[in-house]
């Protein structure tokens, strides 16, 4: 016996020496010159199918040889594999031919469906398939909107068959989205095999979701039934439904309108009935990936970025209803993540940790990761599995006696899965046989040629190295034959000529030559694994295809296995430790002996698993229906109100037992009891009951708290784009660390950057920041900051530019760098340089001692590709203005030699020239460009004179005008100034308001509102400008058309405690603080999506008092009328268009914050803090859209600063129902603006020349919230009013007098304004003007007209003037004017003649017609038609005749006075009189609407219309000072010398 043995272990081992050195597999060649686009094995089959551009071809030997299926004539675009039935697979065509194959692509069955398949798409209708009635099939077509793809708004069309589609009918039901076979799972048992859940969306007019339904159906949808899901979900959207195992999840994006918006999840276990999972985290089903699952625990992922590549994600398990869900894994990179086959509860995954110190293993090189910083792949990455489904996690553990976990080595792994015959990349259908790419060492090497091939058998607890390179691989015969071909990445640039193959599961390993050498795209075998044959398929340099077929059944002699030559193995075993229990059984395996020389060879027989019991233990047990784990100890239950809300309805009392055992848990009891587990508890209904929900309640207020390492000194909201959501934060310390939060706040990280941070940036494109450092290093994101991209600029910052970096605003890879050598330089200019590629390269700009630069060429209307306005000083130390094209070999162009700046706003650029006049005085004056090219004068008003010691600020050009401050008094604490408008081209400016108070940095008090209400602004004036050695008296004012006329802000009659103010009468108005006093510019009085709401600190009185003694105030009608909210001075926010509104102390330090969810009208206190802080700011996202607030403060003096998020998500019940289409059926009305003086005109709800209404949240329905709604959709402009005197504003150099009309400016005469246009280059004409414009913005038609522009040439430039309006005679125009007609007429008249005169007797027997005979008076010759129009012609004429010479002889006898009367009447003069403009006479008070409305005395004028204000960019300021200041004459003394009406300056030339 022990002879015989002997002699077999010696022939095994023969055969084993000689398979390993001497065998080669079998290879076979397939060659095309085109790439397959899928390879797919039929399951249990050696049929291969394969699809080469839109060619179908199969194989029926692994892959040896191909043919093409004949049965197909059309185009394939796609096929798809039955995953339930291996017999079965589908080709789609692009016609109504469709094709089935039921015995694995030997024949194949036409079928017709027109699915609409687009060859372009990225992806095709997928087949909902039945696992338990394989006939019963479903597919969809869809057409979807342009720039749309696959989205709720595609019309798709379901089809469905009951017999594996020999017939195909329409799936009876109109809109729907997404339809799903409940039995899609082999493991979900419940419900009918024919029962289908379909979600439909009811879409309005405008394309937007009014409804979305649930709805299920046991025959096809003959009838069917509607399921309710929850109170949020029927506001919400209905995004999709899966079927995991034994889980049905209906996922419901709570704000229909944004699909980055949070969903909830419900489940369901029978299909009928769902509950709300209690996911409490913001998850965005867009980042949600579900993972491989069972009926113990649902598992999927959410990334914690959306953006890009550079991604981390969070593990979550569920309880075995789907409700409850703990956390098992953070920081997972890349979603990097694998569940392992064939074992329960084991899963591998790549982590990213925090870098040490030390750089112990990539000190030689560096790959591109390197430089990315931020973001999961920034970090060190590190790999580790659980056999515990997650709960616990450790190292993977090398073989290496040198490398051990205890000295902090370990193995790490960039990939550890195959792709298998199926198409999904899996570990491997093999009995804990594992393989995997990556290295040892204390993380991943991000070096991918360095990384190194592994082996496992113990389910992927410890690894060991077998190849010396990074492989592709695959397994067959359950494990035993692995191949691997070198794969060096994307980067790798040698094809590889060699094959790798190990008979012994890894332990020893052979190659063989490859003929035609290739880059590996794919190692496929069978899909159970269990082939000797493998498909190996490549593409070469040449960029064809070869396809090699390795054949290992001839390996060890084809011998197989006795039963001796395998052994047992326990899955979750550790070294000599017991197998690991999980879910109450341990798992048993049979496989081959690693050393053995045969093999399994059970073809298409999948690995066995032999299930061993368990004893019951706590952790089989979780907490039931109506409990939740406790905080404290996961293994104790505690009630959970939320669905005992729901258990207790019309209950009383209730008896539940606390707990139960998990599903699909198999542990044995033995001697125990269920009692010795669970426990029945009695539950008193009364607590839970909860009929009357109402929103605002403070526990649905989320608060977390983050600490930041020093003052904070800088933060910004980063813009939302597709990629990510408008929640990302950047923050700076007074520390230089920079922290981002993905979160709206909930979290802050600190960027992993060693360097001093001085500062960030952002872009005008969303996604842009940049963080400078000290030195050259530079750090951009394009991804709000969720990673940063380390690059280096030429030069260091230069530390005296107020900015170091100006942006593109429309190419997110180019901006401008402003550095300087100034450590190595005792001289140090600034330097511009230019990148295109967001850092990696840099060009320098050609020009010396730059001071700023901007792509201008963007700004305009027309874009200029790569335009640049530099300003750079020159030898005499002068700014000059340069142009230039980035990257052009053209020299700069100096436009203007000496500038003291300019600003861009809007489409405009404002240039501040210097000129040097003949009396040696230096004067500003604006140049304005929309071009580029192009530059015109800004022509101010006669009566302002810019000198060298004077301001102007750029406010905005929002309105289609630019509004500019101009300074007027520069004494120090009582600066101030007046607001100029120019007209629509930005040349010519009249003054709308004066004494705009401004401070000493230049800053102004100016407020536009920008809510999408039209020409509001604020603004505080200065009431005492004369008085420059006091206190300034700030009042405010406000404007309703754009700076056409100003009115102070009408004070509310009682305050916040129904109390009357103090001061009372005509001089007690309300005032706030303004621009000028606030710490940060984006708080502001509006807000830019709650349309009409406007919030201001102040107080009522006749001036504006100090800070401390303010109210807050409010208004929701766009400032016509105000309410004080709150005594005291608080800081404010607006949330979800102002359906949130927050206020917290401004100056006191506090713990408490006041919010209202019904517009102000009652407010509730919420504690978000144990203890007082002093707040420094309150913040949401600029759009102020978001349900999230972020209160930054400080904690005594505490050098930290700490950071609250406030997220008021879940304090409404539901999302506001938004139906356009039936507008008094939803949750929203419409709101029309008024004018604030409505008493005097006509149509109050008429601005800007037409009534205009918004949509804005029904009063009363405060229990919904707004979200993503696009009420912006509903604003209507119901028509256009007729003009009137509103839609007109005064004149360049015209002013608005106290009696509301517009008068000529001190000092000019009409003859100095034709001297004036008349004097400038170029100019042949003049215009006279009536002294009213239109405002921009009016839309008015007909109606009472004030504009009239009359062009006159200027003396000597009449031959100009006579070219330019085409009235200059020429030769050319005298042929064509006189010459042309005058043959034209002389033809038609020779043939009148001719056939109607000369023929019918002559003039002669015309003479003779009397106008009294009848038709027989003249009968003329008549052939055809011609003559018979000719003849009527004569006769015409003869009449025609005949009547004007009797009206003149008539006219004659006339009296000439009458004749000079009539003349005087319509020509509108008198002799020896003055002409006026002739102005429309509809009405009988025109002149008054025209001449003024008061009388002009000087108590109107000083008590009160003032002229206007509005909102200030602080990147549009051009501040323009010197330190020389000259004495000012008050700008309002001119208004003190009214003409009388008679006197108007509205004239033409005297005659």
């Amino acid at each position: 016996m022990l002879l015989s043995n002997l002699v077999i272990f010696l022939s095994l081992l023969i055969a084993s020496v000689r398979g390993d050195t001497s065998y080669t597999p079998d290879i076979t060649t397939v060659t095309s010159d085109h790439v397959a686009r899928e390879i797919r094995y039929f399951d249990d089959s050696s049929n291969v199918l394969l699809l080469r551009q839109t060619t179908l071809s199969i194989s029926f030997d692994d892959g040896k040889s191909f043919e093409k299926v004949k049965t197909i004539s059309e185009p394939v675009v796609y096929f798809q594999m039955d995953p339930f039935n291996r017999n079965r697979a589908f080709a789609f065509t692009l016609s109504e031919n469709q094709y089935v194959t039921e015995d694995k692509g030997r024949n194949w069955r036409k079928f017709k469906a027109d699915l609409h398949i687009d060859e372009n798409s990225n992806s095709f209708p997928q087949i909902s398939f039945n696992v338990a009635n394989p006939d019963y099939l479903m597919i969809s077509s869809y057409k979807c909107p342009p720039q749309e793809p696959f989205t709720f708004r595609c019309k798709q069309t379901y089809y469905y068959t009951k017999d594996g589609f020999k017939s195909v009918k329409k799936l009876p039901l109109d809109g729907a989205h997404i339809c799903k076979f409940v039995k899609s799972t082999k493991t979900f048992k419940a419900d009918k095999d024919e029962t289908i859940l379909c979600i439909t969306n009811d879409i309005n007019s405008f394309g937007h979701v009014v409804a979305s339904h649930l709805y299920k159906s046991d025959n096809f949808f003959s009838d069917k039934q509607e399921i309710t899901l929850g109170k949020q979900s029927d506001s919400g959207i209905i995004i999709d439904i899966k079927v995991e195992e034994t889980f049905i999840i209906a996922i419901v994006n709570l704000d229909k309108f944004n699909e980055k918006s949070r969903v909830h999840l419900y489940i369901s276990k029978d299909g009928q009935t769902f509950a709300k999972a209690d996911l409490e985290i913001d998850v965005k089903y867009g980042v949600m990936s579900f993972l491989p699952s069972s009926a113990s625990s649902l598992f999927f992922q959410i990334l914690q970025y959306s953006n890009d590549k550079f991604q981390a994600s969070k593990l979550y398990s569920s309880d075995s209803f789907g409700l409850h869900y703990t956390t098992d894994l953070e920081q997972i990179a890349g979603g990097n993540i694998q569940k392992v086959e064939n074992i329960d509860g084991a899963w591998i995954a790549n982590v990213g940790v925090d870098k040490s110190d030390n750089n112990d293993d990539e000190s030689s090189g560096k790959s591109v990761l390197d430089y990315l910083v931020g973001g999961i792949f920034s970090k060190n990455i590190i790999t580790k599995y659980s056999f515990n489904d997650g709960r616990e996690w450790n190292l993977l553990k090398s073989t290496n006696e040198d490398c051990k976990i205890s000295s902090g080595c370990s193995v790490h792994l960039w990939e550890y899965s195959e792709l298998d015959g199926e198409g999904k990349f899996v570990t491997g259908p093999t009995p804990g046989i594992l393989m995997g790419v990556g290295n040892t060492g204390s993380h991943l090497n991000k070096d991918f040629s360095k990384l190194r091939t592994f082996v496992s058998r113990d389910g992927g607890a410890s690894w060991t190295q077998v190849l010396d390179f990074p492989t592709i691989f695959s397994f067959g015969d359950q494990g035993n034959v692995i191949v691997a071909i070198p794969f060096g990445g994307k980067g790798r640039m040698k094809p590889s000529d060699k094959v790798y193959y190990s008979l012994d599961q890894g332990k020893s390993w052979n190659n063989v030559d490859l003929k035609n050498p290739i880059y590996p795209l794919a190692v496929l075998t069978t899909i159970d694994g269990t082939s000797r044959n493998f498909l190996l398929a490549g593409a070469t340099s040449e960029r064809t295809e070869v396809i090699y077929t390795l054949d290992f059944t001839k390996a060890y002699d084809g011998v197989t296995c006795k039963d001796d030559a395998y052994e047992e193995y326990y899955a979750r075993s550790i070294a000599d430790n017991p197998p690991l229990c999980i879910y109450g059984h341990r798992e048993k395996f049979r496989r081959r002996k690693q050393d053995q020389a045969c093999f399994v060879n059970k073809l298409f027989e999948d690995v066995k698993v032999i299930d061993e019991p368990c004893p019951c233990i706590d952790l089989d047990f979780e907490c039931a229906l109506g409990f939740k784990s406790s905080p404290k100890d996961q293994h104790i239950c505690i009630p959970d109100p939320a669905q005992l809300a729901n258990m207790c309805k019309g209950q009383k009392e209730l008896k539940l037992e606390d707990k139960v055992l998990i599903d699909g848990d198999k542990c044995d009891l033995g001697k125990k009891k269920l009692s010795d587990f669970i426990v029945k508890e009695t539950i008193d209904c009364t607590k839970y009951n909860n009929d009357k929900e109402k929103p605002g309640n403070t526990h649905d207020i989320v608060v977390n708290v983050n600490e930041i390492e020093g003052e904070l000194v800088q933060y910004a909201y980063i813009d939302e784009s597709k990629q990510f959501g408008a929640d990302n934060i950047v923050l700076k310390s007074s520390d230089n660390h920079v922290y981002v939060s993905n979160s709206g706040g909930v979290s802050f990280v600190r960027v992993p950057i060693p360097d001093k941070i001085v500062a960030f940036y952002t872009g005008p494109i969303p996604g842009q920041v940049i963080l400078i450092t000290e030195s050259k290093l530079i750090y951009v994101s394009r991804d709000g900051g969720a990673t940063f991209i380390k690059q280096q600029a030429p030069t260091p910052p230069h530390p005296l530019v107020p900015r170091a970096v100006a942006f593109h605003t429309s190419n997110p890879d180019k901006f401008i760098w402003f550095g300087g050598d100034c450590e190595s330089q005792s001289d140090c200019p600034v330097t511009a340089y230019i990148t295109d590629n967001s850092g990696s390269d840099f060009f320098k700009v050609p020009l010396k001692n730059v001071q700023t630069c901007d792509f201008v060429g963007a700004v305009f209307e027309n874009p200029v590709e790569d335009l640049l306005f530099c300003a750079s000083r020159d030898g005499d130390n002068k700014l000059k203005l340069v142009s230039l094209t980035a990257g052009s070999n053209e020299e700069p162009k100096v436009l203007y030699p000496h500038i003291v700046g300019y600003a861009i706003t809007g489409n405009y650029v404002v240039v501040a020239t210097v000129n040097q006049k003949d009396d040696k005085r230096t004067t500003l004056e604006a140049k304005v460009t929309v071009d580029g090219k192009v530059f015109a004068d800004a022509d101010f008003p006669h009566d302002f004179q810019l000198d060298s010691q004077q301001a102007y600020t750029i406010l905005d050009s929002k309105t289609k005008a630019i509004f500019l401050h101009m300074t007027t008094s520069l004494e120090p604490n009582f600066e101030y100034g007046a607001i100029l408008k120019s007209n629509s081209n930005g040349t010519s400016y009249a003054l709308v308001l004066d004494a705009v108070n401004r401070n000493r940095e230049g800053y102004v008090d100016y407020d536009r509102i920008d809510d999408g209400l039209e020409g509001v602004i604020i603004s505080n004036i200065v009431a005492n400008p004369g008085a420059k050695n006091s206190k300034k008296q700030i009042q405010t004012m406000i404007t309703h058309n754009d700076g056409g006329e100003w009115n102070f802000l009408l004070p509310p009659a009682v305050d916040s405690k129904n109390q009357k103010y103090k001061c009372q009468g005509s001089k007690c108005h309300l005032h706030l603080h303004g621009f000028t006093e606030r710490a940060d510019y984006r708080d502001t009085y509006s807000s830019g999506s709650a349309t009409g709401f406007l919030i201001g600190a102040g107080n009522v009185g006749e001036y504006l008092e100090d800070y401390d003694k303010s109210s807050t105030f409010m208004s929701k009608d766009g400032g016509v009328t105000w309410k004080e909210i709150k005594q005291g001075n608080y800081m404010w926010e607006y949330g979800d268009h102002g359906t949130i509104l927050v206020l917290v102390s401004n100056y006191e330090e506090t713990n408490t914050l006041l919010y209202s969810l019904d517009e102000g009208e009652s407010w509730i206190e919420y504690k978000f803090a144990d203890s007082k802080v002093r707040v420094l700011d309150l913040a949401t996202v600029p759009t102020d859209t978001s349900r999230k607030f972020v209160i930054f403060a400080k904690d005594g003096d505490q050098r930290k600063t700490l950071a609250y998020s406030i997220d008021f998500t879940n304090i409404h019940p539901r999302q506001c129902q938004l139906d356009l289409d039936h507008p008094d059926k939803d949750d929203y009305e419409y709101w029309s603006p008024m004018n604030p003086s409505s008493l005097d005109v006509e149509e109050p709800k008429c601005l800007f020349g037409h009534e205009a209404k918004y949509l804005r949240r029904a009063k009363g329905h405060y229990d919904c919230f707004i979200g993503s709604a696009p009420v912006k959709d509903g604003f209507k402009v119901i028509r256009n009013c007729s003009c009137t005197r509103r839609d007109y504003e005064c004149d360049y150099n015209y002013y608005r007098d106290t009696d509301n009309t517009c008068k000529l400016v001190k000092g000019l005469t009409p003859e100095d304004k034709k001297k004036e246009m008349c004097e400038k280059p170029g100019a042949f004409e003049y215009f006279v003007s009536t002294g009213y414009r239109k405002i921009p913005l009016t839309t008015c038609e007909g109606g009472k007209q004030f504009d009239s522009w009359n062009p006159l040439p200027c003396p000597g430039k009449q031959k100009e003037f006579n070219h330019h309006y085409g009235t200059e005679v020429t030769g050319h125009k005298l042929f064509l004017l006189l010459f042309v007609p005058l043959v034209i007429f002389l033809g038609a008249f020779w043939f009148v003649y001719d056939r109607g005169i000369r023929r019918n007797g002559g003039f002669k027997r015309l003479g003779q017609i009397r106008l009294d005979d009848d038709e027989n008076g003249f009968d003329p010759i008549e052939n055809n038609q011609v003559d018979v129009i000719v003849n009527r012609v004569v006769k015409g004429g003869i009449f025609a005749v005949a009547i004007t010479v009797a009206t003149f002889k008539t006219i004659i006898k006339i009296d000439k006075m009458i004749f000079e009367r009539m003349t005087s009447v319509f020509l509108g003069r008198a002799p020896g009189r003055r002409n006026y403009v002739n102005v429309p006479d509809e009405f009988e008070d025109e002149e008054a609407a025209l001449f003024g409305d008061y009388d002009d005395d000087e108590e109107e004028l000083q008590d009160d219309t003032r002229l206007s204000e509005q909102t200030f960019r602080d990147d549009d300021i051009v501040d323009i000072e010197q330190h020389d200041q000259q004495e000012q004459v008050p700008a309002d003394e001119r208004l003190f010398d009214i003409e009388s009406e008679d006197d108007l300056p509205i004239v033409t030339p005297e005659e």
